[in-house]
């Protein structure tokens, strides 16, 4: 327990340093000012979307990014010849990052809407979705070394998290999209704002869980593959 209290409080001045609570400020703030200007009876709808676009961004993006950075300048390499374990490691990314993650949410939804809601919706859909999107940047990011490798391969990933939207905007509908982790999001983002099935509350905590344990596993054998053994990197 004291390894992963540590372990958090340097990640906290690690993320200070490359800038990533900063990023998420500003992001919050486009958001915001964004909004102001959209009439009210659009945000039932789009806010759900903006918190799903900016979950992926934060869960995917910053979680690569401070990685590469740590590769990058040797932290990870002075880490794993510390008692450090792990769980420890990805643990206290996902903790903080899930964090800033419900920061900017609420942030983002209380300072542009002025309604109802039902903000255990928006916590729960927040804080599911930002592990799974997490654990698939860890996974998706741990091969690489450099950011010109990994750009192009996680445009992929990133693709495939945001397909729900073609079904939320009614783009394309099929039963297809309930395969997809992120199908669930929308729907707990959802409810935030309206009412929803139970079924697909059910569906969507349900799934995502199991896909949470599933990627915990495999993120724990990608970190000690690529980064503790330093196998097949790019």
């Amino acid at each position: 327990m004291n390894r992963l209290i540590a372990t958090l409080q340097m990640d906290i001045l690690l993320q200070k340093r490359y800038g990533i609570f900063t990023a998420a400020l500003v992001v919050t703030i486009f958001w915001v000012v964004t909004l102001q200007k959209i009439p009210s009876w659009w945000l039932p709808s789009l806010l759900p979307m903006i918190i799903f676009l900016d979950l992926g961004i934060i869960g995917f993006y910053f979680l690569a990014g401070m990685l590469l950075f740590e590769k990058g300048e040797g932290t990870l390499e002075a880490l794993v010849v510390t008692p450090l374990r792990s769980w420890e490691y990805i643990t206290s990314k996902l903790t903080i990052l899930t964090g800033v993650a419900c920061l900017v949410s609420l942030a983002v939804v209380l300072f542009s809407y002025h309604q109802a809601l039902n903000i255990l919706w928006l916590m729960v859909g927040t804080i599911l979705t930002s592990l799974f999107t997490l654990l698939v940047g860890f996974i998706a990011v741990a091969p690489y070394d450099s950011i010109s490798r990994f750009l192009l391969p996680s445009q992929l990933y990133f693709l495939v998290l945001q397909l729900p939207l073609l079904y939320y905007f009614k783009v394309l509908v099929s039963p297809i999209f309930y395969l997809i982790p992120t199908q669930g999001s929308l729907f707990l983002l959802q409810a935030t704002f309206q009412s929803v099935a139970d079924w697909k509350l059910i569906y969507a905590i349900g799934y995502q869980i199991i896909w949470i344990i599933l990627l915990s596993i495999l993120a724990f054998r990608s970190f000690n593959r690529y980064i503790l053994n330093k196998e097949g990197r790019h």
